[in-house]
């Protein structure tokens, strides 16, 4: 039987800028961040190509702080995400708004560190957990951001 519930993903790239830190109703925090992939594929006359793929995605909760700490441009990310979609009314138009959002659930770096040019890279670091999505988001006047 197929299992038509799935609502999650698998994504790794690098950070395309600084992660974006917006506080929320002067207490819930949510971070913006783009990851660009590079795909690489072979054209029709089968000569080597690559194009960027860049996806946003939205991070809540106390993992905010953590990755907007410790991740700058270019930081390889391993990211988990859910689908959500936001609703909210444009401001201008008074018109019902949606749009789909990637939410991380985890996430961790991509690439092994090594602490000496003699040490072996450092065991992959476990995953932090994204924390819960804060309430009142759906129906708010405006986007989160």
């Amino acid at each position: 039987m197929i299992h038509l519930h799935f609502n999650e993903g698998r994504i790794t790239g690098y950070l395309a800028k600084p992660v974006e830190v917006n506080t929320i109703n002067s207490e819930k925090k949510v971070a913006r961040l783009t990851i660009i992939q590079n795909e690489r594929y072979k054209n029709r006359q089968g000569e080597a190509c690559e194009r960027k793929i860049v996806v946003d995605l939205e991070l809540w909760g106390p993992s905010v702080d953590n990755l907007a700490r410790l991740a700058n441009t270019g930081t390889g990310l391993y990211v988990e995400y859910k689908l959500k979609t936001s609703f909210w009314k444009d401001k201008e138009t008074q018109q019902q708004r949606q749009r789909l959002v990637l939410e991380v659930t985890s996430w961790r770096f991509a690439e092994a560190k090594k602490t000496d040019a003699n040490e072996a890279p450092q065991s992959e670091p476990e995953l932090e957990p994204a924390g819960q999505p804060q309430a009142g988001v759906q129906g708010d006047d405006e986007p989160p951001f």
